[in-house]
């Protein structure tokens, strides 16, 4: 059973390392001095809505001051800009063409907030149109009215634009306070999106932005740009410091809005505090989180400070003559040290375990943490079906003294055995024992494979033996091996302790694959359908896949079946055969002397011809009819011509009989030579009657590309020098 030794007070350290790091937090701000303002250069006058500007201001007093102008024009409202006091927020839009109620529109906001000591506040103003505008204080959306006739943003390319500044009628207005962490965006943010720029920074949401400016990298006069546009800014003025800013930015944060009292928003998983409050004045609570060191220090003692550190921001609304209360509580959590803001050196000692803190509505904290007293490994004791174990150790202890009793010393260790294991802190604040108790039952991985009979014959499945391991088979059985007959879905399980482990398995059976012959009268192709071997398949002799094949031609064809290692073939003939014939021409007219003769397609059937010869081919003698018959399983199938015979004087020109398409330049083409004729067309066929060759140009030859040797039929159309028509049937031999 899990137990706790503690041998001292157990402390959890921190990670500060006792540095400082002047940019953690908000950083650095810009703080106005005599006439002083920060220029940007000419080039955000051609932007145009939706637009987004962002930034945190704390205003000296209560005059009204300008956070930012898009224009500078000296003749008239333009552009856009954006003046702000505690109170009250307006965005001013103008034509750049006067003064006047026509020549602007004015959008007046009231941020909520009345009373002495309001402190820092975030703006994000998003301009949809002239005429649509939404105004954020704190992340909340603010309602407001409008005046003026304007109806026109002037976006002239040759003004500068300024922070802290803007020109109207013939006098100035600077803004007196600081300006920190501002942006510019090229889109209209959504309310979360705001929160998320407001407390963690602008640099945390960068999509659209035009320009970025956090005051941390200040060189002389120049404030860079942190966005890939370098529009740096320039400070005008005297005067203007840079010191730390207290603008509530964190390196993470959540946030929530109080519907009814009290509230509490507390930090997720209770790894950071939980603020609540009673007080109507809280609109919207903020906790945000710093990693690292804060920007000091000073006030602080000790070696075991917590890292992070924390921050709580509240937005006020209705009038308070003091900032509304709220409590802050981290269990287990006690004493530590608090301050307003990133602005505030040195930080004072405090304890706020359920403490009201009451300092302008926000402040930051630096914790001591104790171990919870039910110990420090996160790990139960715990039972594990499997070979090795991580053990989970303490959570936040990176620079901790950590040692095993397996002689480890990080956090998490990874055990291959069952047994108890010790964890030992030994350090400035931690000096103290835990167990854990973890048994691991171990079952061998094992996979039966999908398996196939290829006769349909039983099958023996085995599983792996091991030792302490029992099997259970879906057919009841026990044992690491047993016989199935049949087809199917199967399963075993692995039993070793109190862990177990189920693999399923398939069984198939190849089935005998046999096709018929066909032989099809006047008829449509069958249609020939297989048993199904999912998740085997076919292969035809077309390509085609699939359990059903519909031949389109007579002709002998095969499949193949595969189903895992099986496989089986068939090959099968396919006659699709018709009562009418049509394998010769009508007319044929032949010179004496010269024997015409057919060539006629082999279908696997004896054929016959009138003249008493058998077989693909036949010669006619004589003019008159010559039939060839088929002798088929639909009865006898017959063709015929008629050959006329006529006295021809010798044609000019010769047929050759053969030729050697072999590359070497001699005999490498057929053609009919010295043709003079009016009329040629030249038809080359194979035995099966397939033709192999066309063309009406004397000049052009057959080369016999991808022909085997033999002989093949050339039939010759052609008018001769007596503009006579004529044909001629030439028996050519290929010869490689």
């Amino acid at each position: 059973m899990k137990k706790l030794i503690l041998s001292f007070v157990l402390l959890l350290l921190c990670n500060f390392s006792f540095g400082q790091n002047p940019l953690a937090g908000s950083g650095y701000t810009y703080k106005s001095g005599t006439n002083s303002k920060i220029q940007i250069p000419a080039g955000l006058d051609t932007v145009s809505f939706p637009i987004t500007f962002t930034a945190w201001y704390k205003s000296n007093g209560f005059s009204q001051g300008a956070l930012f102008v898009s224009q500078e024009n000296t003749t008239g409202y333009s552009g856009f800009s954006i003046v702000a006091t505690t109170t009250n927020i307006q965005v001013i839009i103008g034509a750049g063409t006067g003064f006047s109620f026509n020549d602007y529109k004015t959008h007046n906001f009231q941020t909520g907030m009345f009373g002495t000591n309001i402190g820092w506040t975030h703006v994000a103003v998003v301009l949809n149109s002239i005429n649509n505008i939404d105004v954020y204080v704190n992340g909340i959306l603010k309602t407001g009215n409008t005046f003026g006739n304007g109806t026109t943003m002037d976006t002239d390319p040759t003004y500068t634009s300024s922070i802290g500044y803007r020109k109207i009628f013939n006098f100035d207005q600077y803004f007196d306070g600081e300006i920190d962490d501002v942006a510019l965006y090229s889109r209209a943010l959504l309310q979360g999106q705001i929160r998320r720029v407001m407390t963690r920074g602008a640099q945390n949401y960068q999509i659209d932005q035009l320009f970025r400016y956090q005051m941390n990298s200040v060189t002389g006069t120049t404030i860079p740009d942190g966005t890939p546009n370098s529009w740096d800014g320039t400070v005008v003025g005297t005067g203007v410091t840079f010191p730390h800013s207290g603008a509530a930015i964190g390196d993470t944060s959540i946030w929530g809005i109080p519907a009814t009292l009290p509230f509490s928003l507390a930090w997720p998983n209770g790894s950071g505090p939980t603020v609540s409050t009673n007080s109507v004045n809280i609109e919207a609570v903020y906790i945000y989180k710093v990693y690292g060191q804060p920007n000091t220090l000073n006030g602080t003692t000790g070696n075991c400070l917590s890292d992070p550190y924390w921050g709580v921001f509240t937005s006020r609304t209705g009038f308070t003559a003091t900032p509304p209360p709220y409590t802050v509580n981290y269990p287990g959590r006690s004493v530590g040290y608090t301050r307003e803001d990133n602005s505030i050196d040195p930080w004072s000692p405090a304890s706020f375990s359920g403490v009201t803190i009451s300092s302008a509505g926000r402040a930051e904290y630096i914790y001591d943490l104790t171990i919870d007293s039910t110990g420090y490994i996160v790990t139960q004791d715990t039972v594990v079906c499997d070979s090795i174990f991580t053990i989970i150790g303490p959570p936040n202890v990176n620079g901790s003294k950590l040692l095993w009793n397996t002689g480890d010393t990080t956090s998490n260790i990874t055990v291959n055995s069952s047994g108890t294991y010790v964890l030992e802190i030994l350090d400035d604040c931690i000096n103290g024992l835990d167990t854990v108790q973890v048994d691991l039952f171990y079952l061998p991985p094992f996979d039966i494979k999908d398996t196939v009979s290829c006769q349909g014959t039983p099958l023996l499945m085995e599983a792996p033996g091991a030792p302490f391991v029992i099997y259970n088979w879906s057919n009841g059985n026990t044992g690491n091996a047993q016989v199935y007959p049949d087809t199917g879905t199967f399963w075993v399980t692995a039993v070793n302790g109190l862990c177990s482990v189920t693999d399923t398995f398939r069984i198939f059976h190849m089935p005998d694959i046999s096709v018929q012959d066909y032989a099809i009268c006047d008829g449509n192709p069958p249609t020939i359908t297989l048993p199904d071997i999912s998740p085997g398949n076919y292969l035809w002799s077309d390509g085609s896949t699939g359990s059903t094949f519909v031949p389109s031609t007579s002709g002998e064809f095969w499949v193949q079946a595969t189903l895992g290692s099986c496989v089986k073939t068939d090959t099968f003939r396919i006659n699709l055969l018709s009562t009418t014939l049509d394998v010769l021409d009508d007319y044929i007219l032949q010179c004496h002397g010269k024997n015409a003769t057919f060539v006629v397609p082999d279908i696997g059937y004896p054929i016959e011809w009138s003249n008493g010869q058998t077989g693909d081919s036949a010669f006619a003698y004589n003019t008159g009819w010559l039939i060839v018959t088929y002798q088929t399983v639909c009865g006898p199938v017959s063709d015929s011509i008629f050959v006329e015979y006529e006295v021809c004087r010798d044609d000019p020109f010769f047929e050759p009989s053969s030729f050697t398409p072999n590359g070497d330049g001699l005999n490498d083409v057929y053609r009919i030579q010295g043709f003079l004729g009016s009329y040629y067309e030249l038809r080359i066929f194979d035995r099966q009657g397939k033709q192999l060759f066309y063309t009406k140009d004397p000049n052009e030859g057959w080369d016999g590309k991808g022909a085997e040797p033999g002989v093949y039929v050339a039939r010759f159309l052609y008018r001769d020098q007596n503009d006579k028509e004529k044909e001629k049937i030439i028996h050519i031999t290929l010869i490689r």
